[in-house]
């Protein structure tokens, strides 16, 4: 879970930094980048929290088709505010992916061989594998 937790943590940071971005190059845009990242993020604690107990396979469906029907409402919000100018709704439409990736370009920069991160990485692989911490002696 811990893992989860800084995934979640640094698409935080992604969608800091895109917005940051898009917003002193391209101010028009900015509240895309916003948008898509918030939708990404709530989609993603949505998923790991019903995901955090046992669940079976309808709920796990029910889950995926709502975080897609999120999407497409907010696609279609998009789509009938910008429809008039199709170069406007292009645009949009690429700030929104770039603010909605951030989840999985979090899970990219994880997997990354950074020092830190293998290290978090091999904790919980030994956790995994039987070995348990001993709490009770810290």
């Amino acid at each position: 879970m811990k893992n989860i937790v800084i995934i979640s943590w640094i698409g935080i940071l992604y969608s800091i930094i895109m917005y940051v971005i898009a917003y002193l190059f391209f101010k028009d845009y900015a509240s895309w980048v916003a948008l898509g990242a918030v939708t990404a993020l709530f989609n993603h604690s949505l998923l790991i929290r019903f995901t955090k107990n046992h669940i079976i396979k309808e709920v796990m469906y029910l889950l995926l088709a709502f975080k897609f029907m999120i999407y497409l409402i907010v696609l279609g919000f998009m789509f009938f505010l910008l429809r008039e100018d199709s170069d406007i709704l292009m645009k949009s439409y690429i700030f929104f992916l770039v603010g909605a990736m951030n989840i999985k370009i979090g899970i990219f920069v994880f997997h990354l061989p950074i020092p830190i991160f293998k290290k978090l990485r091999a904790e919980v692989e030994d956790i995994k594998e039987g070995e348990t911490k001993d709490e009770s002696i810290s």
